[in-house]
C-alpha cells in the first residue's frame, strides 16, 4: 500500500462498549454459529462478539485496506488476531471471494449477517451488495459441489484413463494461435442449428467448423463434416453420440475429463486438454494451473469457445446456441442420443418463462 499519512483520524469506533448495537446484534444472532460481520475498525465491537458469543465462528470482512493498515499500526491485535473463533478475516476487495469460499465450505445452517455500526450508518448499500454477492457465490459454490459429487468418480477414472493418450497426442497449448486471425464457428445442439445447416454448409471452405458435443450428430447428419469435433462430458452417453463411424472420422480434442472410450475409438489426429480442474493430470505430468489454457465450464460450448480464442480466432461464431425451448424442442434434429420423451419432459418441467432466444449465423 502506499505510504500514506497514518496520523489521520479515520475511527469511529468508540472504546465504551457498545450496548445498543449489541442489543441489535443479540436479535440477529438466532440459531446460527457461523457470524459473518461487515467491518473490523480497530477490533473492539470483534473482541466484544468474541466474548459474548463463545460457541460462534466470525468471519470478519474490512472493506478498507488503509483503515485496517492503521489498526494494527496504533495497536497490538495479536491476541485479538490469535482468538480461535476468530475463523476468517479478509481486507479488501481482492480477499472476498477467498472469504466466500471459506464461508461456504464451512456452513452447514443459515448464516448470520451483521455489519458495525459504521457501515450501518455509511454504507448500507455497499452492504446489501456484498450480501448479494456472497448469496450468488454461494448458489454456485452449491451447484459446484452438487456437480462435483454427481461425477467425482466417472471424473476421475477420466483422468486416470486419459493418462496414456495425454502422453502420445498434442495439447491445446502446443496449437496456441495456429489459425491466427481465422473465423471460427462454434456449433451447438440448440434447435435453431436447423435453421443455419445451409449456411454452415456455404461458409464450410471458409471458416473452421468446431462441433461442440452432441452436435457433432446434426452436422453429420446433414453432410456436414466439422473441422474439429470437441468433447468434455465424462458420462458413458456420449457412446451414443460417437455410435457411428462417421463421427469418429474428423480429428478430435478431447478434455482430461471427457469420458475416455470415445477418445481411444477415434484412430484419426487427436488434441487433448488438460483442464485447471484436474489436478489428478496435473500432479501425474508436473503441470501448474498457470501452463493451462483450458477452464472448466458449465457446458461444452464454454470449452469450445475456449479452444477457438487459443487457437487465434479473430471471430467466434454461435450456430445452435438458444437460451430457451425454441418451439419447445430441446435438441436440434438429428441429435438423437437422449429419448424424445427424456427431453419433452425437462422441456415440460422447465421453472422459468423467457422470451424465445433462438442464437442465429
Amino acid at each position: 500500500m502506499p505510504n500514506n499519512d497514518l496520523s489521520i483520524p479515520l475511527f469511529t469506533e468508540s472504546f465504551e462498549r457498545d450496548i445498543a448495537w449489541l442489543n441489535a446484534v443479540d436479535g440477529s444472532i438466532g440459531n446460527g454459529k457461523i457470524i459473518f460481520v461487515y467491518g473490523f475498525e480497530r477490533g473492539l465491537s470483534i473482541a466484544d462478539l468474541l466474548e459474548l458469543y463463545p460457541n460462534h465462528w466470525l468471519f470478519v470482512y474490512e472493506p478498507d485496506e488503509q483503515l485496517f493498515r492503521k489498526a494494527v499500526t496504533d495497536y497490538d491485535l495479536s491476541l485479538l488476531l490469535g482468538h480461535p473463533n476468530l475463523y476468517w478475516l479478509a481486507v479488501g476487495d481482492s480477499q472476498l471471494d477467498m472469504m466466500f469460499h471459506m464461508l461456504s465450505s464451512y456452513m452447514m445452517e443459515d448464516l448470520v449477517f451483521i455489519a458495525l455500526r459504521k457501515y450501518l450508518t455509511d454504507d448500507m448499500s455497499m452492504l446489501r451488495e456484498v450480501k448479494g454477492k456472497f448469496q450468488e457465490y454461494r448458489q454456485n459454490f452449491m451447484i459446484d459441489k452438487h456437480t462435483e459429487h454427481r461425477f467425482r468418480e466417472e471424473w476421475t477414472r477420466n483422468f486416470l484413463y486419459h493418462l496414456s493418450d495425454v502422453l502420445y497426442t498434442p495439447s491445446i497449448e502446443r496449437l496456441f494461435h495456429a489459425f491466427e486471425g481465422a473465423t471460427v464457428i462454434v456449433v451447438s445442439s440448440g434447435p435453431s442449428l436447423q435453421e443455419d445447416i445451409e449456411c454452415l454448409k456455404k461458409l464450410r471452405p471458409h471458416v473452421l467448423i468446431i462441433s461442440a458435443g452432441s452436435s457433432i450428430q446434426a452436422l453429420i447428419k446433414h453432410g456436414i463434416q466439422p473441422h474439429l469435433a470437441v468433447i468434455m462430458d465424462g458420462h458413458p452417453v456420449n457412446k451414443k453420440i460417437f455410435a457411428s463411424s462417421a463421427t469418429r472420422e474428423q480429428p478430435l480434442l478431447f478434455t482430461s475429463s471427457s469420458y475416455y472410450e470415445i477418445s481411444d475409438q477415434n484412430s484419426t489426429e487427436k488434441i487433448h486438454s488438460i483442464m485447471k480442474s484436474d489436478a489428478v493430470s496435473q500432479y501425474f505430468l508436473e503441470l501448474s494451473k498457470e501452463e493451462l489454457f483450458i477452464s472448466p465450464t458449465e457446458t461444452v460450448a464454454g470449452t469450445t469457445i475456449q479452444v477457438a480464442a487459443c487457437l487465434g480466432a479473430k471471430r467466434i461464431i454461435l450456430a445452435g446456441q438458444d437460451l430457451s425451448y425454441p418451439d419447445n424442442k430441446f435438441y436440434a434434429d438429428g441429435i438423437e442420443h437422449f429419448a424424445a420423451e427424456t427431453t419433452n419432459k425437462k422441456v415440460q418441467e422447465a421453472l422459468k418463462k423467457s422470451a424465445k432466444c433462438k442464437g442465429d449465423i
